[in-house]
């Protein structure tokens, strides 16, 4: 069975106890880190987008 078909068979199988939802936590905590992607393509962005206009958002 893949990793989706046992995700699915856990979400079907039923109610979840605080473990099994701190379990999925740092498993999607710990995938995100790894397989998202970088950050270094931010630092090409243009500027404006950086600076937010006047108004409530600036703050």
């Amino acid at each position: 069975m893949n990793l989706g078909g046992r995700f699915d068979a856990w979400v079907v199988r039923g109610p979840f106890t605080a473990a099994d939802l701190a379990r999925y936590r740092v498993i999607y905590a710990a995938s995100a880190l790894l397989l998202l992607p970088r950050p270094e393509g931010l630092s090409q962005l243009p500027a404006f987008l950086w600076k937010p206009p006047l108004g409530p958002f600036s703050w």
